[in-house]
């Protein structure tokens, strides 16, 4: 049997081995981050991400206009339908929630819209870059790819 030590240890042994195994997988050079390589894959992942985000945006309002025709059919068919009898209460309670969700469908197919916006922006300013610029500086990279970043952060 092990003593208490060996029990509570995390292998640190081992787990420095495998960090340097990985380290030397991943480690990528100092350059990387200005290299063409990565504005390449950036501006790949931009489009990418502008056509999903846009795809995902009309779902929402494709999704809001079928809640929309559901409130309409329910206040103008089933509402006076049932109007003459008690159970006049549950269809404006259904009425009122779809009011919330549409209202909720609503700003995220806004928030999809300006995740589309701000990709596409991403995207132009690196095809700027790739075609004017032979060696972009750090900070103009950095400055993409934290645009990019709150572009896909900000995204439902």
């Amino acid at each position: 049997m092990q003593t208490g030590t060996a029990i509570n240890s995390f292998g640190e042994e081992k787990l420095t081995q495998k960090a340097s195994r990985l380290d030397e997988k991943f480690h990528y050079p100092e350059f990387y981050y200005q290299s063409k390589k990565l504005l390449d894959n950036l501006q790949e992942s931009a489009f990418w991400s502008k056509h999903l985000f846009e795809i995902a945006a009309q779902r929402t309002i494709w999704l809001l206009v079928v809640i929309s025709f559901a409130v309409i059919f329910i206040v103008f068919l089933i509402e006076p339908l049932v109007i003459s009898q008690e159970v006049s209460l549950f269809p404006k309670i259904i009425v009122v929630f779809l009011a919330f969700v549409i209202a909720d469908e609503l700003s995220t197919a806004f928030a999809w819209r300006e995740a589309v916006n701000r990709c596409d922006a991403v995207d132009r300013r690196l095809e700027k870059i790739l075609a004017e610029v032979n060696e972009p500086s750090q900070e103009a990279i950095l400055a993409i790819f934290s645009d990019y970043a709150v572009a896909t952060a900000a995204a439902p």
